[in-house]
């Protein structure tokens, strides 16, 4: 059975600027200063997820990596690779290390996949600049694995987003009860898909 040891995610503030072909961007930490955090430049299984600043949350993209953080967005931004990188616009990014609870890159992609599938029920769309998305069938015994425990590690995740989200002092009483339906609607959702 799943118990939380999934770390709290790193946030960023991170802005882009289109510059035509290319695109240029800044990352600032949630602590102060440039760069991404020591623990998302090393290799390692990552989950990272982009929301729109502006759009009360609306979940941008979801994505996975092995790798440094800055390698991975490097390219990514700068020759736009990704669709979000295309426009300019400031996003808030949270990055999970996961080293200590993914085993293979299958347990990646299933975590991926429960996180886009969760923001499909919840936004009614997926998430705005995703491309594409790997959906896994697991051979075998479905009460075993990671497979089994993947929403549960998904629901830890969103409920990240959400605290996350919900702490923005500038949030009217609409936005905070917008808001709050989105967290109540992902954790009803997740939790009806939840193995018992």
């Amino acid at each position: 059975m799943y118990v939380r040891r999934l770390k709290k995610p790193n946030r960023y503030t991170i802005s882009v600027v289109n510059n035509g072909d290319y695109s240029s961007y800044n990352v600032e930490k949630s602590s102060g200063g440039n760069g991404f955090f020591p623990s998302d430049l090393e290799q390692g299984a990552k989950i990272y997820l982009l929301v729109n600043s502006n759009q009360l949350g609306t979940i941008q993209y979801i994505g996975q990596t092995i790798q440094s953080i800055r390698k991975r967005f490097y390219p990514g931004i700068r020759y736009q690779k990704y669709l979000w990188a295309k426009e300019s616009g400031t996003y808030s990014l949270f990055i999970w290390d996961v080293r200590n609870i993914i085993k293979c890159g299958a347990d990646l992609d299933c975590l991926e996949s429960e996180l886009v599938f969760a923001t499909r029920v919840n936004q009614g769309v997926w998430p705005v600049k995703q491309t594409s998305i790997k959906f896994r069938w697991f051979r075998g015994n479905v009460t075993k694995g990671f497979g089994f425990e993947a929403p549960r590690v998904a629901i830890d995740m969103m409920n990240d987003i959400y605290s996350f989200l919900l702490s923005n002092k500038h949030l009217t009483p609409e936005d905070i009860k917008i808001v709050s339906d989105q967290k109540t609607r992902m954790q009803q959702l997740l939790n009806s898909v939840v193995p018992t």
